[in-house]
């Protein structure tokens, strides 16, 4: 035996008007079109309809307030970044000019220093590679992040920009 399918009418939150609940009509159903609220009920509706619009637009306004200072923090980390980018190209040429004196230094120092051209050239070996682990890698990769479209972390410190 097949069982019949059962319908349900459920209604929720808050109604305002006449309603009607069945589950099945057979013919018309015909609801009065004036409305049977009081004048106390009219403006309690009244009152919580205002209520609500000015929740709704105050929730607005705090979502207007929050979109426009995410923009603005955006706004200024990127220009931070400009900043911190110009700055750092400056530096790196700086440093590249600093590089060639001192690996030019370097070779002079070794041709020209007879007796003591393996300790002069050590010697100078050891401040390109310190001027170059600490002065232009850094800078360099910040660089290559940038033109291979990575994330580049602005450091906080302005100094060790």
């Amino acid at each position: 035996m097949s069982e019949q399918p059962s319908s349900r009418n459920e209604l929720d939150g808050s109604v305002g008007g006449h309603v009607v609940q069945a589950g099945a009509i057979h013919g018309d159903v015909v609801l009065p079109a004036s409305s049977a609220l009081t004048p106390d009920e009219a403006e309690l509706r009244r009152r919580s309809v205002q209520r609500e619009l000015r929740r709704l637009d105050e929730e607005d306004a705090a979502r207007e307030r929050q979109e426009t200072e995410r923009r603005r923090r955006q706004e200024r980390r990127q220009k931070e970044l400009a900043e911190y980018l110009n700055v750092v190209r400056r530096k790196h040429r700086r440093y590249v000019i600093l590089l060639v004196l001192t690996a030019a230094t370097g070779v002079w120092v070794t041709v020209e220093a007879d007796g003591m051209a393996g300790w002069a050239g050590a010697c100078w070996l050891a401040i390109f590679t310190l001027l170059m682990s600490n002065l232009w890698w850094p800078r360099w990769k910040v660089l290559r992040d940038v033109k291979a479209g990575r994330a580049v972390q602005v450091p906080a410190d302005r100094g060790t920009w």
